[in-house]
């Protein structure tokens, strides 16, 4: 058991041109609570949400945020929401082997106490075969330290340990082998009052790399940035065990601005530069195998936000209202007894829109928004705020319930209306019985649910909330599932081995399952909603491939096609003169259709000081080069990978 490193064979190329070198490897070793606030009806130029820590492969990020996400889920159309608002105890023989993970998972902490939640952990290896009989430990890490309760449970034939009735809040899982050193989940999973949970611990093999270039915003490298990797936190798949010493992957740029960062797992990582005086943290979403990850680092400039908070009603200043520029908790500032307040918001090329966020106990909260471009007019971003009281005890309440009448508890419902610029939420019970407060009449009231089991989403709109108030209770839909097998190969027909990406029904967007190839390249994933299927990758280069349908109880075999090979692109953006174009922006897009319907793959690069550029793991055949750089026309051009047809420089014309 334990960590084991696989090492396949694999064919490595070096594309040259102009001194600028990409390695391509193809080895044979290459993950959601679905955020809400990723829209996976859309096509897949767009980043992920800064606030998540987005990103795109190959491609310039000038911005990121450095301090404590106050990121919130989406609304339907895209919009965000800020609210306000014992089971079975089997034992093992405990192995006489200290380990690192002895402190944080002490032998003699207390039993969990009992609670309305569940948990059931399923652990597997690194081959997808069960691991049988090994102690899982559930540690929780939320309250005091002496408070913390934990619960060994030795794992059945199919690698199963079941915690039922467990309290909610965050927990830590540790798997104990007889001989070899303990793993810890990569990450603690949370729970929900009421909430019944899956989740599978997998072993890795952490034998990959991400590589890529650090620039400034003349595109000269930037020398002795720290570049740091962590798992990309997103639910609905696989935690990783890994070593108790197991930090972040770490390494310096070099003078070329280059770096490596070593012993990484299959999957999607969060790849960041540390945050120093002179340079913001910049940080994008890359999966493990990539060596041609580019990032941007922009110098900071904040922005003073200055203004006075009254009461609405009488304009007397408020004190202690909380004022939380979102996206930048760490921000966050709270008014005087004068109502007055003052903070700084960094201001980076990534986001386009800042918003301030005020709220008060008894009072509605207030939001107030900026464009970048509108903020860099600006020394001080004034902002006076009148809050208008929660006089009225207007309520929105009822059931959540299933067609069949079951509850659907510890689940969140959200609630917005636009004409009273009120965003609150509420919270199921164990009869599924939901209570939002803090509202006020209005007519175009939206409420929407993403469920966390079997049904399918919700959303209503124009609900009218009238002064008493509203009962009004919601029924969920069953949706059906079914099973897909099948393989995933490149554009030769070649399988591609361990490959991760997800796939979700538009019906349920909020349950995404994991496609994860063997060796062979095949895949089998169950227990998928019925529905029109997207399978994507969640980190950039993003693949999508659309056009599945999925019947109730169908048995659907499938083969996916990728842009993923072998194959490198190396080119140098140029004026009319043959003087080089720095940060140059060069998308790369590839197109084809496939059975029922079409797959692509969206990257993207930035040109250094000496206009160099290129992208690494193609796929052959067609893709369509699109080039930006301020001062000049854009410019689209038809590349053939694989081919003598590829172009070695690319000139762009001034703007007359």
């Amino acid at each position: 058991m334990g960590v084991r490193i696989y090492l396949t064979a694999g064919l490595v190329a070096l594309a040259v041109f102009g001194g600028l070198a990409y390695w391509v490897a193809t080895s044979d070793s290459q993950r959601v609570d679905e955020d809400p606030g990723y829209d996976l009806t859309r096509e897949g130029e767009n980043d992920i949400d800064a606030s998540r820590g987005g990103g795109s492969q190959g491609g310039s990020t000038t911005g990121g945020h450095t301090g404590a996400s106050d990121s919130s889920p989406r609304e339907p159309d895209g919009g965000s929401s800020t609210g306000t608002g014992t089971g079975s105890h089997d034992t093992t023989v405990k192995v006489e082997v200290r380990s690192p993970l002895d402190e944080e998972f002490p032998d003699d902490a207390p039993d969990i106490p009992k609670g309305t939640s569940d948990l059931l952990v399923i652990a597997m290896d690194y081959d997808d075969s069960p691991l049988r009989g090994v102690e899982v430990t559930l540690r929780s890490t939320t309250g005091l330290e002496s408070r913390r309760g934990s619960r060994s449970i030795t794992t059945d034939r199919q690698g199963r340990a079941n915690y039922e009735q467990i309290p909610s809040g965050a927990y830590a899982i540790r798997v104990r082998f007889e001989d070899e050193e303990d793993l810890r989940s990569a990450r603690d999973v949370t729970l929900g009052p009421g909430q019944s949970e899956v989740v599978e611990v997998r072993v890795g093999s952490f034998e990959l790399t991400i590589a890529g270039r650090v620039l400034d915003t003349s595109g000269k490298p930037l020398q002795g940035v720290e570049m740091q990797a962590r798992p990309y936190a997103v639910g609905g798949g696989s935690l990783w065990l890994v070593e108790a010493d197991r930090g972040e992957s770490s390494a310096v740029t070099d003078a070329d601005g280059r770096f490596e960062l070593l012993g990484l797992n299959e999957g999607e990582y969060e790849v960041f530069s540390v945050e120093t005086e002179r340079y913001p943290s910049v940080r994008r979403v890359v999966r493990a195998g990539l060596q041609s990850a580019d990032f941007v680092l922009e110098e900071g400039r904040n922005i003073r936000v200055v203004g006075i908070v009254v009461d609405e009603a009488d304009g007397e200043p408020l004190r202690g209202v909380r004022v939380l520029p979102l996206g930048f908790g760490s921000r966050q500032a709270h008014t005087a007894a004068n109502g007055r307040f003052e903070t700084t918001i960094p201001l980076r090329s990534q986001n386009s829109i800042y918003s301030v966020e005020f709220r008060a106990d008894g009072f509605h909260s207030d939001r107030r928004t900026m464009k970048l471009n509108e903020l860099r007019e600006l020394e001080v971003w004034e902002i006076d705020v009148a809050l208008r009281e929660n006089q009225s005890a207007v309520v929105l309440l009822g059931v959540l319930v299933g067609t069949d009448g079951s509850p659907l508890s510890g689940e969140t419902i959200h609630v917005h209306s636009v004409s009273a610029r009120v965003r609150q939420q509420g919270f199921s019970d164990k009869k599924g019985r939901y209570e939002v407060t803090g509202l006020v009449p209005a007519e175009d009231y939206r409420a929407w649910v993403y469920p966390s089991g079997p049904y399918r989403d919700l959303m209503r709109n124009g609900i009218v909330i009238p002064e008493g108030g509203l009962k009004l209770d919601f029924e969920f839909e069953a949706f059906e599932s079914g099973t897909i097998t099948g393989r995933i190969v490149d554009v030769e027909g070649n399988p591609v081995p361990h490959f991760s990406l997800w796939v979700n029904s538009t019906s349920a967007l909020n349950k995404p399952r994991r496609v994860a190839t063997d060796a062979k390249g095949e895949f089998f994933v169950e227990d998928v909603p019925e529905g029109d299927l997207i399978f994507q990758t969640r980190s950039l280069p993003r693949f999508t491939v659309r056009g599945m349908k999925l019947g109730a109880g169908e048995e659907a075999e499938t083969e996916l096609l990728l842009d993923w090979g072998r194959h490198a692109l190396a080119s140098v953006v140029v004026d009319p003169v043959g003087e080089p174009v720095a940060l140059a922006k060069v998308d790369l897009h590839w197109t084809q259709k496939w059975g029922p319907g079409r797959t692509t793959s969206y990257r993207s690069a930035v040109a250094d000081e000496a206009g160099r550029f290129g992208f690494t793991e193609l796929g052959v055949g067609e893709h369509k080069l699109r080039v930006v750089a301020q001062g000049f026309r854009s410019r689209r051009v038809d590349v053939k990978i694989g081919s003598d047809e590829v172009p070695r420089t690319i000139e762009l014309e001034p703007v007359d």
